[in-house]
Parts: C-alpha cells; sequence; structure tokens
C-alpha cells in the first residue's frame, strides 16, 4: 500500500481543555506556541493523560497568511503547517514558505485536487471515503511515494460534518 493510516485517540478531560483554549485563543487571533497559551501549559495537560508535550504536535492553520509570515510561524518553532485550500497551499510551496516544517492537509480534499496534495505534504488528515483513499493510493503508487493519512470518522453523525461513518469505517480500513 501506498498510504499509511494514523488512528488517533479522541481528546479527553484536560487535553480537551487545552484545544479549546487554543481554538478560542487562535479565534482571538493571540499567537500559540508549545510553550503554553493562555492560563495553560500544553505540557502540563499533556502529563495528564500520561504524556508530554514531545507527544503532542502543534499544527499552525497558516491558511490567509502569506509565505513570509508563514516563514515566520516555522523559524518561531511552529510543529507544523497545515493549510485547507490547495491553491493557496501549492502557491506557498513555491514560495518555499513551509521550509523547516511539516505540512499538512487538513480541510476536506476534493477528488480533483488529489494530484495537486499528494506527495507536496507530508500528511493528509480528512480521508472520508473510499472514493478518496482510492484516488491517493493511485497517485501514491504512481510517484513511488507513501503517503501517509489520517481517516475522518463523523462519530457525532451531523450531515453537516464531512467523514466516514463509524459503521463503513471497517470497509474503508479494507481498502
Amino acid at each position: 500500500d501506498m498510504t499509511r493510516t494514523v488512528a488517533l485517540g479522541e481528546p479527553t478531560g484536560e487535553m480537551q481543555k487545552v484545544y479549546q483554549t487554543v481554538l478560542e485563543a487562535q479565534l482571538a487571533g493571540i499567537a500559540v506556541t508549545k510553550a503554553g497559551v493562555p492560563g495553560k501549559s500544553i505540557d502540563a495537560a499533556a502529563r495528564t493523560t500520561g504524556r508530554t508535550g514531545a507527544d503532542i504536535t502543534l499544527v499552525a492553520a497558516t491558511k490567509m497568511n502569506d509565505a513570509a509570515r508563514v516563514r515566520e510561524a516555522v523559524a518561531a518553532g511552529i510543529d507544523a503547517c497545515g493549510e485547507n485550500r490547495v491553491q493557496e497551499m501549492t502557491e506557498k510551496l513555491a514560495q518555499g514558505a513551509y521550509t523547516g516544517a511539516p505540512l499538512h492537509f487538513i480541510g476536506h480534499l476534493q477528488t480533483n485536487k488529489v494530484r495537486q496534495v499528494v506527495g507536496k505534504v507530508d500528511l493528509i488528515q480528512s480521508v472520508d471515503s473510499p472514493e478518496l483513499l482510492a484516488m491517493i493510493e493511485k497517485r501514491a503508487a504512481g510517484q513511488g511515494i507513501v503517503q501517509d493519512i489520517l481517516l475522518e470518522v463523523n462519530i457525532g453523525g451531523e450531515a453537516a460534518k464531512s467523514g466516514v461513518a463509524p459503521a463503513a469505517l471497517p470497509e474503508l480500513l479494507e481498502t
């Protein structure tokens, strides 16, 4: 197989509070670092779950920031950059914006955009259908690479949310 699936557990307890704090800080335009967020330390929260801050990857959503601003974030030590717009990602790649940090595709990936993403990002976080998985697999095989992915599962069953239904997950894993 030319894709590698990485499973993540649901954040609970203290980590869920940290994620919420990070989200609130980002929405308020406050810079977030692994050293801490307003009133919280990612390392301290991780320790409550038996992990350390080194086990946590803080992905900065870099959409709507120009290449120079992304380079500043990378230079400041952000763990990874995340983009959800293929055209914007492609433009910033050409400008070397992500040099020095892994790049994740964090949004819903349309099947017609697979060729622009596979092999250009370190991780695709949003694979939600057998068709998309098959296209990624085919593209990765054509490039002779392994493309890391995360499967998106809609555990809430919300129609407005992306993700494969939990009942369909075993079939997707067999794809």
